[in-house]
């Protein structure tokens, strides 16, 4: 079986690849009992420090969140770990990959350009806005406030955005190779 780092430029695949086999089976065991395990455990010691019912919904999502995201890379090692085909197929997969990033970095360009046009639109539009009485955190807080987390919400969510975007792409790419792969033997 030729290795991956043979037949492809893909740097960042091989760096991957190489941490994933640096790591035994047993502790591979032993980091998904942990991953099962530790946020039931640090859900549980909090429901005993925590008072606010609101609070412990947040931090249970927020962990329940990293573990969906640390499940998604064990898929991704798994995917990575297979073989590629032959060097053809790989050829192929590199023109597409390479092909992928550059459509990427034209388009996140425009759409960074485009966002922090719109971002500093959502942010005089909250910012001149006027406060009306049933708004309790406007008015707590202030429209200058107010505006300054309406717009971090925004550029929040737009790299949240993009960066799920990336990572889907970045994923799809280098998967085709190896289902195609599959298919072909």
């Amino acid at each position: 079986m030729e290795l991956y780092e043979e037949k492809t430029k893909d740097i960042t695949t091989n760096n991957i690849l190489f941490m994933i086999n640096r790591v035994s089976s047993d502790m591979w065991f032993k980091i998904k009992i942990g991953i099962i395990i530790a946020p039931i455990i640090l859900l549980y010691i909090l429901t005993y420090l925590i008072a606010s019912n609101t609070i412990l919904i947040i931090i249970a999502v927020m962990f329940f969140s990293v573990l969906c995201i640390i499940y998604a890379c064990f898929i991704m090692f798994d995917i990575l770990k297979k073989e590629t085909g032959s060097e053809q197929m790989v050829e192929i997969a590199d023109a597409i990959r390479e092909g992928s990033e550059g459509f990427f970095s034209t388009q996140y360009t425009t759409i960074f350009k485009l966002s922090l046009v719109f971002g500093l639109a959502i942010w005089l539009f909250y910012f001149e806005r006027e406060i009306s009485p049933d708004e309790y955190i406007t008015v707590t807080l202030g429209s200058r406030v107010t505006s300054f987390f309406v717009v971090f919400s925004f550029f929040l969510g737009a790299l949240c955005s993009a960066i799920s975007g990336y990572v889907g792409m970045w994923i799809s790419v280098r998967a085709n190779v190896r289902y195609n792969n599959h298919i072909s033997t």
